[in-house]
């Protein structure tokens, strides 16, 4: 109340009421028995009501708003899938549940259409899967058969139902195009392939030749008669069974021949063994009846069937030409020699006593004789004087 009367008294009509909450509102002048509109608290939510003689208007507390305050921002829920309203200063906030997202949780996973090529797009606990079509795979179905590239060197790559195609360029080959002529390797013994327009070339290591390396000088059996044959460096050897030998193994015991005079050579273990012709014998037919020079005193030797035949010189005969005149004894007490066609007597130390010589001693005489009829001078010469 305000204002003080007389004698400590205030009148009736001087007394004013205040209302409100805080007392800040004075009733209209009029009728006492006026009934004020904010009485019955019509703002809700805490608003502040301000009456006047026919109405009254609220004052909202953020962030309630309408007529009475009745209305605040999370009704009705302004969050989208469950999401739970929360009043926030002059607006609200949404807390979302998995996997939503958003101002009012209003977005997914699937809401930007992550699954590409028409895949479908399932939501899956805090995430997403997506379900592709074919021939679609991945996590986005964003890949095919062909998104790796599969076809390689330059080959093409189509879409064939589940899987794909590759048109591959010359000279490459295989589902991949990943082969060419190379691939499998069709130069032998190491040697180097190099791609040559639709096919191959080899570059083969010394001693190898042929359109693929393949042929060696082993190849063709250049090693005879069971021979091995051994690469060695840029050429080969041969390791011969017995009795064979030579670069080749090409020679035996009987190749050159070894059995003379036409006899037959036959191979005997590590050695050869001669079949002879008669009358030639020995090791290797190189004897025969003549070989020893039977026929003596310069006698020709001839072959005569199996055995020999001698001509002998005059005065020599027999069958080795091993008798003359001097076989006879022609001289009686010398040695005989043969001289060209004659013989001559040699005396020894023999002593002849000849008594018409007056008993002397005759030495030294020679007897020189004629192999012919007519017969020579004989020369005596004597040792001792004559009386």
């Amino acid at each position: 109340m305000t204002g003080e009367g007389r004698n400590g008294f205030m009148a009736l009509d001087d007394i004013r009421i205040r209302t409100g909450e805080k007392c800040e509102l004075f009733p209209p002048e009029a009728d006492p028995l006026f009934e004020d509109p904010c009485t019955s608290n019509p703002c809700l939510n805490d608003g502040n009501c301000i009456g006047n003689e026919t109405s009254f208007e609220c004052s909202c507390l953020e962030p309630f708003f309408g007529e009475r305050c009745e209305e605040d921002p999370c009704i009705p829920n302004p969050c989208r899938n469950n999401g739970k309203c929360n009043v926030n200063g002059n607006g609200f906030r949404c807390t979302c549940w998995m996997p939503f997202f958003g101002d009012i949780c209003e977005e997914d996973p699937c809401t930007s259409s992550p699954c590409l090529n028409d895949g479908i797009c399932i939501l899956k606990e805090d995430n997403f899967k997506c379900s592709c079509l074919t021939p679609f795979f991945g996590d986005r179905c964003e890949k095919d058969p062909c998104t790796s590239n599969p076809c390689l060197n330059g080959g093409s790559c189509t879409i064939n139902g589940n899987s794909f195609e590759c048109t591959c360029r010359k000279p490459f080959f295989g589902e991949n195009c990943e082969e060419d002529p190379c691939s499998t390797n069709p130069c032998l013994n190491d040697g180097n392939c190099t791609v040559n327009g639709n096919s191959f070339k080899c570059a083969c290591r010394e001693t190898f030749f042929g359109d693929r390396c393949e042929g060696d000088p082993c190849t063709s059996s250049l090693c005879l008669n069971g021979g091995i044959c051994i690469l060695k460096e840029n050429n080969f050897k041969c390791s011969c069974l017995t009795p064979f030998f030579g670069d080749r193994c090409e020679k035996d015991p009987c190749t050159s021949n070894p059995c003379l005079n036409g006899g037959s050579c036959s191979i005997n273990g590590n050695s050869f063994e001669c079949t002879c012709r008669k009358p030639f014998f020995g090791e290797k037919c190189e004897k025969d009846p003549c070989t020893s020079n039977p026929c003596l005193n310069d006698g020709v030797c001839t072959i005569n069937g199996d055995n020999f035949k001698c001509s002998c010189r005059e005065p020599f005969f027999g069958e080795r030409c091993e008798e003359g005149m001097c076989n006879d004894d022609v001289c009686v007490h010398g040695k005989c020699e043969i001289i060209e066609q004659f013989y001559r007597c040699r005396q020894t130390s023999i002593v002849a006593d000849y008594p018409n010589f007056n008993y002397g001693l005759c030495a030294n005489i020679a007897y020189l004789h004629d192999l012919s009829p007519v017969a020579k001078e004989v020369t005596f010469r004597s040792q001792h004087s004559f009386q």
